[in-house]
């Protein structure tokens, strides 16, 4: 029996509602695998632990920094980090020498670990 130009009409209408609800759903899907993905990126995880480690290694190279207080870091792209961190300095530093060291620290987290494009260098003391 041939369909009648109405049911091959209906037939191809509920096909095209299918498809359309078909390519909906892969688009909800696909929106939803996307922001899983990215969504550390997106709350601004931070640095892996590895990271954080050689940030600290590099820092404490400086033979001036006694210690690393408080260690931040944050993601600002998918190659990109942010380090906000404390040092604790020796004693009876001058002005001149303490911004020589602050770009010693810089420059060696930058070499020790490439993904930092922003680091924020503050001197503390320890809290007793």
């Amino acid at each position: 029996m041939i369909p009648s130009n109405d049911a091959a009409v209906s037939i191809k209408s509920k096909t095209k509602v299918l498809f359309l609800s078909l390519k909906e759903e892969w688009k909800k899907s696909w929106t939803v695998f996307l922001i899983l993905s990215i969504k550390d990126l997106l709350i601004g995880k931070s640095a892996s632990l590895e990271a954080e480690a050689a940030i600290r290694k590099a820092t404490m190279r400086v033979k001036e920094v006694k210690n690393v207080l408080d260690l931040k870091t944050m993601h600002i792209g998918s190659e990109k980090l942010l380090v906000n961190m404390e040092v604790h300095l020796t004693n009876n530093l001058t002005t001149d020498q303490i911004e020589k060291l602050v770009d010693k620290i810089k420059e060696n987290i930058a070499k020790e670990v490439p993904a930092v494009k922003h680091i924020q260098v503050e001197l503390e003391a320890p809290s007793k």
